[in-house]
């Protein structure tokens, strides 16, 4: 953020592009994916932990957004970046000093499997199921949160370009954090009921924004419609953001959620490249928004349809753990017995 912050004085993008996109960037990834992977130790039920955690990832944006403003209006952009900068130098030790004492020194992954090692019957039918589940996860979230990200980049100038005042169109990154916030707790809250589940809400979920991204693409002048269909698109994103490595934590375990999230996640990283910039390139063709909500709308569809037909209900990580152990234990009986009937057959 200190470099970025040097853009203005240098007249120049590239500490922007640096210190803010690879950097910073960087190093947010490393911090959420950890973030995640630790939710599975607090003392409350999974998914409600996930989605509590990730939260603060949202209501960050909505507490900080006018202490930002107040900064921009103060001392201008680079003003505003140093002193987030500093912020985050002064709070590291206190983040390091959390970590350090809480009894987090335990890997919190396995180690790789050998694939040397010959895998049991089970152990491979787990690993052909895994594959699929993943890969559908992945275009989910992919799909999911595309829509979100369309809407919530563009946040501001969607509702200015339906009408609102620049007072309300600069309210636009609050909204979305309210209700991204909102989206995060109940995604994990229903992920914890036994009548619900992850699944469910991933295949239901899309459906909440329909109506309002539809409405707001047919009504290009009702500043309204745009707020709802922002306010649907940030629930559903957030939904996402806390459902899912619910999900890949159910059928993977904690052991090796890390890897198999890390490779989850990235579906997000490319909707955040290619989201934003596709609702741009629609508002530069059309001059509205018309074009880019309707893609929400197709694309929150869509991704309910990938979630019903690609998602196969599997077995948890528990249930293949308990029954790859009495696979086992059945084998090593048969052995023995095997080895019996040898020593006693004359």
């Amino acid at each position: 953020m200190l470099l970025a912050s040097q853009s203005i004085a240098y007249v120049s993008a590239a500490p922007l592009f640096l210190g803010y996109g690879v950097v910073f960037g960087a190093a947010a990834g490393v911090g959420f994916g950890l973030s995640v992977q630790m939710a599975s130790r607090t003392p409350f039920q999974e998914g409600i932990s996930t989605g509590l955690i990730t939260s603060a990832r949202a209501a960050g944006a909505f507490v900080f957004a006018p202490v930002v403003r107040h900064l921009l209006d103060a001392g201008g952009a680079g003003r505003a970046l140093s002193t987030m900068g500093w912020a985050l130098l002064v709070s590291a030790p206190f983040i390091y000093g959390v970590l350090a004492t809480d009894g987090t020194k335990h890997p919190l992954a396995s180690q790789k499997r050998d694939k040397d090692l010959p895998m049991t019957p089970e152990e491979e039918e787990r690993e052909m199921q895994l594959g699929p589940a993943m890969f559908a996860l992945w275009i989910s979230l992919g799909l999911g949160v595309s829509a979100g990200l369309m809407l919530m980049a563009h946040s501001s100038a969607l509702l200015y370009s339906h009408g609102a005042s620049i007072g309300v169109a600069t309210a636009g990154v609050s909204i979305v954090s309210v209700f991204n916030t909102a989206g995060r707790i109940f995604g994990g809250w229903a992920c914890d009921r036994s009548n619900i589940g992850a699944e469910k809400v991933l295949r239901r979920a899309p459906f909440v924004a329909v109506p309002a991204l539809a409405a707001a693409a047919a009504a290009s002048d009702s500043v309204a419609a745009a707020v709802a269909a922002l306010a649907a698109a940030s629930i559903v994103y957030g939904v996402f953001a806390s459902v899912v490595p619910v999900e890949v934590r159910r059928r993977t375990g904690s052991r090796d959620f890390a890897r198999q999230f890390g490779k989850v996640y990235t579906a997000w990283g490319f909707a955040g490249l290619a989201a934003p910039v596709a609702a741009g390139c629609l508002f530069e063709t059309r001059g509205d928004y018309t074009a880019a909500l309707v893609a929400a709308t197709a694309l929150c569809g869509l991704s309910a349809m990938v979630v019903r037909w690609m998602l196969k209900p599997g077995r948890s990580h528990e249930e293949w753990k308990e029954a790859i152990a009495e696979a086992k234990r059945a084998k090593e009986e048969d052995d023995l017995a095997a080895g019996v009937r040898k020593v006693v057959t004359p």
